[in-house]
């Protein structure tokens, strides 16, 4: 059940360019991943709110720095307690917000472009196929569990 503060606020859902401009309007994205992350970052909405020039906070994981500097390019956090103490930092420091949406729209727009990361993926199609074949064994394992 949708708290009453949360349902007040509530729109309904988006989809398509829609959903793209109800991000663009808002300052902060929050991103918490679904259970199929398994502990790795990097799901779409890191790549759809810093592309669209949002400041985006997002659950910290161990590999979140091969995509973005954290604290820097988007703000993470532990636990829902330290969320809420994120969140209202940012909601006080709106110079910080904007310097972080600025500088996440920048290395997502640079590094993380679909040509960078179409490139990315054909040298790991080129890698020998046993790594390729181990790479997905382990990646759906806890599928098929």
């Amino acid at each position: 059940k949708m708290p009453d503060a949360v349902r007040k606020l509530n729109r309904g859902a988006r989809w398509g360019m829609e959903m793209y401009r109800a991000v663009k309007r808002g300052r902060i994205a929050l991103n918490a991943e679904i259970d199929m992350a398994r502990g790795s970052a990097g799901n779409m909405r890191f790549f759809e709110a810093t592309g669209l020039g949002v400041c985006l906070l997002t659950e910290h994981h161990d590999n979140i720095s091969i995509y973005f500097q954290p604290g820097k390019e988007l703000v993470t956090f532990k636990g829902l307690s330290d969320c809420l103490t994120q969140l209202y930092a940012l909601l006080d420091n709106p110079l910080k917000v904007d310097e972080v949406a600025s500088l996440g729209q920048r290395q997502c727009l640079t590094r993380h472009e679909s040509h960078v990361r179409m490139e990315a993926l054909q040298q790991i199609l080129k890698s020998k196929p046993s790594f390729i074949k181990k790479a997905l064994r382990a990646w759906l394992k806890p599928i098929s569990d």
